[in-house]
């Protein structure tokens, strides 16, 4: 996969889990207003899945988001789109990135510390019933 196959979405998505045709312009146009980059990722014509990264109004962090097609992971997709993504921060003077992951998420987890990432932050939770 090259820099070019992570491009911004101009076209419909085809892959399972993101709707197709006009239902995937509207999904995508609130993915673009949330996020300040956000990418498809496309693999020979067709797109598997997104990264991006979402502005902290309050610091100069981002929030990275990435999500590949169940049939596209485990095949060095997201590592490609991930190593491109630290590729576009460097150019782009952005410093500081933070993910939130499901602490049952543990292929998450390896995924992110292979890249660096360490925990910062503890996020507790609690049902009302």
């Amino acid at each position: 996969m090259e820099a070019k196959d992570i491009t911004k979405a101009q076209q419909f998505c085809t892959y399972k889990g993101i709707p197709s045709g006009y239902a995937f312009s509207l999904w995508y146009k609130r993915l673009e207003e949330k996020c300040k980059h956000s990418f498809l990722i496309d693999l020979d014509g067709t797109s598997v899945g997104f990264i991006g990264l979402d502005q902290d109004k309050d610091t100069e962090m981002y929030e990275l988001g990435i999500y590949l097609g169940e049939e596209y992971q485990h095949k060095g997709i997201g590592k490609e789109a991930m190593k491109l993504l630290l590729d576009f921060c460097k150019e782009n003077n952005i410093k500081k990135l933070y993910a939130k992951v499901d602490f049952k998420n543990r292929v998450s987890m390896k995924f992110l510390f292979k890249f660096g990432f360490k925990p910062a932050y503890i996020l507790m939770g609690k049902l009302i019933e």
